[in-house]
């Protein structure tokens, strides 16, 4: 996909980790809805600058190293992901999670980290 500069699979639910090796390079990836995807697949975007992912339960905090580069992170009910991700989110600018295991401590470790960045976790 050579050129593009973002996708959003919203919803596409037969998407695999294969699928995503297609998303190399591509810096804006949102993949919300797409309960296929894991760890495995994440490998696929580095280079990614913003991402965005719901209802994910194959991504845990292993898979986050993968989203290190990261500027810009929509994580939303995706429960394996706890604070032991946000070691791995050291460029990150806003930062905004919903549903998942992230608790005040994890976030005051990222602010700490970013002091800069926008960070909400609900």
């Amino acid at each position: 996909l050579k050129g593009v500069q973002s996708i959003n699979l919203t919803s596409c639910s037969k998407i695999t980790d294969a699928g995503l090796k297609y998303l190399t390079g591509v810096p804006n990836v949102y993949l919300f809805g797409c309960p296929r995807i894991t760890d495995h697949g994440l490998k696929h975007l580095d280079g990614v600058r913003n991402f965005g992912i719901s209802m994910c339960t194959g991504i845990t905090d292993d898979g986050m190293v993968y989203l290190r580069n990261v500027h810009k992170i929509y994580l939303f009910y995706c429960d394996q992901i706890t604070d032991n991700a946000l070691k791995h989110l050291t460029e990150i600018r806003e930062f905004r999670s919903i549903g998942c295991k992230i608790t005040e401590a994890g976030v005051q470790l990222l602010k700490n980290a970013n002091p800069n960045a926008l960070i909400v976790n609900v």
